[in-house]
């Protein structure tokens, strides 16, 4: 598809919050994330990636540094 990150990358968690993790913490929380979404009746790797959860995620993560 040709897309590639670029920049610094921000993770949000399945909570939605902005987080540091290593390749193996991401890959469980990804799994977190399928399995919450299954359970919602959405499929997460479409769910999670709606512009308001990123502006969500991004609020709260400036919200915290400020604090």
């Amino acid at each position: 598809m040709g897309y590639r990150h670029t920049g610094t990358i921000m993770y949000l968690d399945a909570h939605g919050r902005h987080r540091k993790m290593t390749k193996a913490q991401r890959a469980r929380d990804r799994a977190r994330g399928f399995w919450m979404s299954l359970k919602k009746g959405k499929i997460d790797h479409l769910a999670d990636h709606s512009m308001q959860c990123y502006i969500d995620g991004i609020n709260a993560a400036m919200q915290q540094q400020e604090a």
